[in-house]
């Protein structure tokens, strides 16, 4: 028997992204769900009438809703993908919930702000509900085999970082800081030191964190309207490692950077089927979930302390 699945929201990591995408790729929820042999997607919502009916056939998606409740009641799902914008994960949470799906996966960030996400988790737990947050770096194998390595101390000690984001802190950034507390253990100072710009619930800044097992990293925003990016850099007593679509990682010899060089191929780009394969693991088997929606808490808290420095 197969476990049901349905999406909210049709935007871009709903699906949008595998639709000019490598063959290879898997990049969103509907074309995870639909390559896992043990699940079947069955319907999808948009707010959109229009959207949600046009995704649905692209998809082959065999019911499409602009009504979430009566999605939610006929189609019993199992697992519900939470895509729809960041302002709206805590209100659509509430409502699925009522619904008792064994497991539901949102979209980073889990909340707004961590009171909101803080109820979210203790709902899941008092259902029994796998609450997973779609941080997708936590899966990747190829990071988590990084990780290996820098916590074994193979490249020396950190002596500084930098990251480049995108599209806001709890948007994107958040990706960031979720990473490297994975990496380097919880944040224990937090500077601002300029804001770019505030919406209603997130804004774009430079800032710099310090982590219990690392010193400052620098958060540098550039500007969307250009285009998205999202790069890690990161300087070791031994080696500095750059991870975009690729991992570059030049090693110190003789006093200068780049007396060898490794060059390790990214797997984010089809990273999705390992995050559903994950979920359908922890609902079938009780495995353990590899991004535990407490450490999504953790991450919202940090980009609250940025969100709140005056500058």
């Amino acid at each position: 028997m197969k476990l049901k699945a349905v999406l909210i929201g049709c935007g871009n990591i709903a699906g949008g992204y595998d639709l000019h995408s490598a063959p290879d790729a898997v990049m969103t929820h509907a074309k995870a769900y639909l390559g896992n042999p043990n699940i079947e997607l069955v319907g999808a919502f948009d707010v959109n009438p229009s959207q949600v009916k046009e995704f649905c056939k692209t998809w082959k998606i065999p019911r499409a809703y602009s009504d979430l409740n009566l999605m939610l009641k006929e189609c019993g799902a199992d697992i519900v993908s939470i895509c729809s914008p960041n302002e709206t994960h805590f209100e659509i949470f509430q409502t699925a919930a009522v619904f008792n799906p064994k497991a539901i996966l949102c979209e980073k960030p889990l909340a707004m702000t961590s009171e909101e996400a803080q109820k979210m988790i203790s709902v899941a737990k008092e259902k029994g509900i796998v609450l997973g947050v779609n941080y997708i770096r936590r899966w990747d194998p190829t990071l988590l085999a990084l990780q290996k390595r820098i916590q074994s101390g193979e490249f020396g000690e950190l002596q500084t970082g930098r990251i480049l984001y995108t599209k806001g802190v709890f948007h994107n950034a958040s990706h960031g800081i979720n990473l490297m507390e994975s990496w380097f253990g919880p944040v224990k100072s937090v500077n601002v030191s300029r804001v770019i710009s505030r919406s209603k619930d997130d804004l774009l800044s430079d800032f710099s964190l310090s982590f219990e097992k690392a010193p400052q990293i620098a958060f540098q925003a550039l500007n969307a309207d250009f285009y998205n990016h999202f790069e890690i850099d990161l300087y070791f007593s031994g080696a500095r490692i750059l991870i975009g679509k690729d991992i570059l990682i030049d090693w110190a010899g003789s006093g200068v950077l780049g007396a060898r060089k490794e060059e390790i191929k990214g797997t984010l780009h089809k990273i999705m089927g390992e995050v559903v394969g994950n979920l359908v693991q922890c609902v079938l088997n009780k495995a353990p979930l590899k991004m535990e929606a407490g450490d999504a808490l953790e991450t919202i808290k940090v980009c609250e302390q940025i969100r709140n420095k005056k500058v």
